[in-house]
């Protein structure tokens, strides 16, 4: 069944209660168990939530006080119209969904647990119009859908009922590219008073990876709406890739300065043993003048000793002048192309 439900004024108010709901979900203000989120798709369950199991007939409803209570806006703007207009009887309705999909969003096909949910199934769309596709089969990695058997258009603002074959015998979901623009759709039902319970010790084997997940969401959402602020720079530089490329530069600029660290320290090497080997040089050329010089003051006695000793010492003394400035010269210019390659 389908007709027209809610009018624009109506459906404005209501998706304004929507868009609050959303921003409470980001910033973490309900109950772990409440909030199920996927990167298009988020829900929000009230009154009553359950585990989608291993499997069809698996599925177990979370117990007393692990989910939020139907928000008063719903209770008051739907689920009241609703028993006033004779749909559904007084206190029926005690399970409520928030769906809201993002665009390319979808939900696989499914059958809503009969042993969890009498029937029927309400569901009312809002933000924007979509189409509930029957008996499709979802591939994925990349995702394919294949053709429904049948498909109903979801129009803003209209209530729609599925029950008995639609709702029992035949899958139903909504394909990611029936999902234009952002689409937000409530979905009522009914928990049976004996559907299976999650069990305590169940609860607490899940809790923990349930919380993490949900929390580690809020943070990023929160991180985004903050980045929404941030200048076009700063952006720039918070971005995985340009955290990458800083990074690789950053260490090609490491090793090409660690290189130089090493050439520097090798040529302050080799200019410390070429300043050695010249106070060498000029040491041994001072003590040798100093020799000579001892040698004449020890030739007084006799001349002729004297006059061939030093002339002896001279030519020595000449070559050695010679070898002594060849060698520092060759030292000099090694020295010049070591502190070029500075």
């Amino acid at each position: 069944m389908q007709r027209e439900f809610f009018d624009n004024n109506q459906c404005v108010a209501i998706e304004k209660k929507i868009n609050e709901l959303v921003d409470d979900g980001n910033a973490g203000l309900f109950k772990k168990c409440t909030v199920d989120i996927t990167p298009l798709r988020s829900k929000y369950f009230f009154g009553y939530g359950y585990t989608y199991g291993s499997g069809m007939g698996s599925e177990k409803v979370y117990p007393d006080g692990e989910i939020d209570p139907i928000p008063k806006w719903i209770t008051e703007m739907i689920i009241e119209p609703l028993e006033e207009k004779g749909i559904v009887k007084k206190n029926w309705i005690n399970s409520a969904v928030v769906n809201d999909y993002k665009p390319g969003g979808c939900i696989s096909s499914h059958i809503d647990p009969p042993h969890i949910f009498e029937r029927p199934i309400i569901s009312i769309s809002f933000l924007s119009n979509c189409q509930l596709s029957f008996g499709c089969k979802f591939r994925y990695k990349p995702m394919r859908v294949s053709k429904p058997v049948h498909s109903v258009p979801l129009k803003r603002g209209y209530l729609t009922s599925i029950d008995r074959f639609a709702a029992n015998e035949i899958t139903h979901c909504i394909r990611p590219c029936d999902v234009v623009s952002r689409r937000a759709v409530v979905i009522l039902r009914r928990v049976r008073d004996d559907a299976p319970r999650v069990s305590s010790m169940e609860l607490q084997l899940s809790s923990t990876q349930h919380t993490n997940e949900y929390h580690s969401e809020a943070q990023k959402r929160t991180k985004r709406l903050r980045s929404r602020s941030m200048s076009p720079r700063t952006k720039r530089k918070l971005s995985p890739l340009k955290h990458q490329q800083s990074e690789s530069i950053s260490a090609i600029r490491g090793n090409v300065k660690s290189q130089k660290q090493q050439k520097t320290s090798t040529i302050i090497s080799t200019e410390n043993k070429t300043d050695k080997q010249e106070k060498a040089v000029k040491h041994h050329h001072h003590h040798h003048n100093h020799n000579s010089h001892s040698n004449k003051s020890n030739e007084d006695e006799k001349k002729t000793a004297r006059k061939s000793t030093v002339d002896d010492n001279k030519l020595s003394t000449n070559d050695n002048k010679t070898i002594t400035t060849i060698y520092t010269t060759n030292l000099l210019k090694k020295k010049r192309k070591f502190k070029s390659f500075i």
